[in-house]
Parts: C-alpha cells; sequence; structure tokens
C-alpha cells in the first residue's frame, strides 16, 4: 500500500489536512526570504535570486567562484579569552603554510597532506619514525600540548572567531 506524505498542518492557517500552496484561507503569513514579500516561500519564488559574493560585492556568483583574488580582512583583533587576542593576519594555510589565508581560500593546487612531526607527505604523525618533535598546539601555538588538550578558547580556522570550531562555523552556510 502506497502512502503519501500528509504535513501535520498547513503552515498558513495551521489547519490539517493541506499544504499552504493549496490554503484557501486568504492571504498568507509567509514570507519570502528571496523577494521580501508575503505569500510564497523562497523556494517557490519566481523572481530570480541574484547572489552577492562576499568577496567583491558583485552579483552572479558566489565568493568560492569568485574570480577575484580574496580581499584581505582588515587588520582586526580578537579576543581569545583570558585576555590573550589572536591577530587575524596570523592565519597560515595549511595547504601552503603562506600566512594569511585559510587552505579553503589557497589559490595553489591542494598538496598531499603531510607528517605534522617531520612534515613529509605520505604518512601521518602516528605512523612517522622520526624522533618526535615537541608537541605545539595549533590552536594557541604554545609547546607541550595539543589542540585538543588546549586550555585557551578554541578558535575557528574559517572565521577566526571564538566559541566553534571550521566544521560548525556559521559562514559554512553561507
Amino acid at each position: 500500500m502506497e502512502q503519501t506524505y500528509q504535513p501535520k498542518c498547513c503552515f498558513n492557517c495551521q489547519k490539517p489536512g493541506h499544504l499552504s500552496r493549496n490554503c484557501t484561507a486568504g492571504e498568507s503569513v509567509v514570507r519570502c526570504y528571496n523577494c521580501n514579500q508575503f505569500g510564497h516561500r523562497a523556494k517557490d519564488c519566481d523572481n530570480p535570486t541574484e547572489r552577492i559574493c562576499y568577496n567583491c560585492n558583485q552579483p552572479g556568483h558566489q565568493k568560492i567562484d569568485c574570480p577575484e583574488p580574496v580581499a584581505e580582512k582588515p587588520y582586526q583583533r580578537t579576543p581569545r579569552g583570558n585576555n590573550s587576542f589572536r591577530d587575524r593576519r596570523e592565519k597560515e594555510c595549511y595547504n601552503c603554510h603562506q600566512i594569511g589565508h585559510t587552505r579553503d581560500n589557497c589559490a595553489m593546487p591542494p598538496q598531499p597532506k603531510s607528517c605534522y612531526n617531520c612534515g613529509r607527505p605520505g604518512h601521518m604523525r602516528n605512523e612517522c619514525t622520526e624522533q618526535a618533535q615537541a608537541k605545539v598546539c595549533y590552536n594557541c601555538k604554545q609547546e607541550g600540548h595539543m589542540n585538543q588538550d588546549c586550555p585557551e578558547a578554541k578558535v575557528c580556522y574559517k572565521c577566526n572567531n571564538t566559541g566553534h570550531i571550521s566544521r560548525d562555523c556559521p559562514e559554512n552556510q553561507s
């Protein structure tokens, strides 16, 4: 027996048995995030979505597809708990190891990941046969502990703000 999805209730009138697009209750309270008009949702909008690039502020593409070089963020000091600060210009790319951008914004082709102990590609730190180098935390850049054991507030590598890590960054939803 085939079952069809029935919503618990209409998003417009809040009554069961029909979808908001079939609602006869009158003007919708639903607002479109694309055109800012009432009566429909963005996914049903007839107005074309004009995306604006967060890098160059031009329409027609997103930051990830931007043909312009990644715009440098203005100098900004970001608080990192206990009155310590991290300068935004300290960002290091884990692809080309240059300062000032991240792996996500690197213009170089992706490089194979390398060992954090000896720096050579082909294996990871836990497989390295060389004598272990002093542990350096990627969060606070101090020796003696690793990121997961850092007493400082975690810093997102993507937006450089505290309180979350890059996989949970709000900028991922843009």
